[in-house]
């Protein structure tokens, strides 16, 4: 059965809110857009659903039965329109996070795609070249009666060693990758993990930005929904994948039920990740009552910032992927033709 995706939800949020904009009441619109939806899990859904709104269950509590089509964000924001006849309003929030972030996962996977294949046919050319190739120049290398080169010694023993252990060595890396996975599971593991790669050079940077970006959105919208900021926090933290802003949102939230502000635990210096420029402007919004004003345009702006690095990140990997492979191609070649050449001059 094909899954509920995010373009799936997005553009059901969008019809939802148009439908109940329009005058349609919340149930014949759910009725229509089951009829009109090409998932069928998600058709089935949308029917529970309907039917729990004419036997006077709430849309948010019925939306709750399917945690992993419609999260805890999506559940409280929708709760909140309820509660304060806006559900068409917060619908519209909604698909507009949404939307946000299926654009910056496709810029991203458009900007990786390039360096994905290259990465991919190189690893599968170099294993070959290893097991199958390497093995025969060695065998015929030996066979020259002369001093082999240090590259071509060199590239003689890689040979011999991927010829016996090739194999073991292929199964070693495939089970380090399923136990690096498995590990990332835990929690503290996890933690450890993402403040590594989020300290990289590239990467680090881009992720730092994407979710700030994603953190000032999600927090801005849940209290432009009226949403209590401790309840904002409580469901930014445990919704957020990030490991690393998941701890420090809770961080703020703690804070805050100790009596401090957001920008009084920011300005401790203990949420180190999260820029400066953050800390500044949630410190003004909070003074002159415009947080969420501000969260917003946070929120905005380092969007624009994580869309410029997504753009740039390809053109930022491709040379460093080719004067990787230029290097060892030229070592290749330098071993294989150097002892051919001192073949030659013996002969002469």
């Amino acid at each position: 059965m094909a899954t509920v995706s995010k373009k799936d939800l997005a553009i059901f949020s969008k019809h939802l809110s148009v439908m109940l904009k329009s005058g349609i009441n919340v149930v014949d619109a759910l009725d229509t857009l089951q009829n009109q939806a090409k998932v069928s899990k998600f058709k089935k859904i949308l029917k529970v659903c309907s039917d729990d709104l004419r036997s006077g269950v709430s849309l948010s509590v019925s939306f709750a039965k399917f945690p992993k089509v419609f999260d805890q964000f999506y559940q409280n924001v929708i709760r909140v329109g309820e509660e304060s006849a806006t559900l068409a309003n917060s619908l519209s929030f909604l698909e507009t996070k949404l939307e946000k972030e299926l654009s910056l996962k496709r810029k991203v996977d458009e900007a990786l795609f390039y360096p994905k294949v290259v990465i991919g046919l190189a690893f599968v050319v170099a294993f070959s070249v290893s097991i199958y190739i390497l093995p025969k120049l060695g065998d015929m290398f030996r066979s020259f009666d002369v001093s082999l080169p240090l590259a071509t010694r060199v590239l003689i023993a890689i040979a011999d060693f991927m010829k016996v252990n090739g194999l073991y060595l292929f199964v070693a890396i495939v089970l380090f990758l399923v136990l690096i996975r498995l590990l990332i599971i835990i929690k503290p593991v996890r933690l450890l993990w993402t403040r590594f790669v989020m300290g990289l050079p590239i990467i680090g940077s881009f992720m730092v930005n994407k979710e700030t970006s994603s953190f000032c959105r999600n927090l801005g919208i849940m209290l432009s929904s009226g949403i209590p900021i401790t309840r904002a926090l409580t469901i930014s933290s445990s919704t957020t994948e990030n490991a690393l802003f998941s701890h420090y949102i809770a961080d703020l939230n703690a804070g805050l039920q100790q009596g401090s502000t957001l920008g009084s635990v920011l300005q401790s210096g203990k949420l180190r990740k999260i820029p400066l420029m953050v800390t500044k402007m949630i410190t003004v919004g909070e003074k002159s009552g415009s947080l969420t004003q501000m969260l917003l345009y946070l929120a905005d702006n380092f969007e624009e910032s994580t869309d410029d690095q997504a753009k740039n990140l390809s053109s930022l990997i491709e040379p460093i992927l080719l004067v990787t492979i230029a290097i060892v191609v030229l070592f290749i070649a330098l071993a294989v033709v150097l002892p051919i050449y001192q073949l030659s001059d013996v002969l002469r």
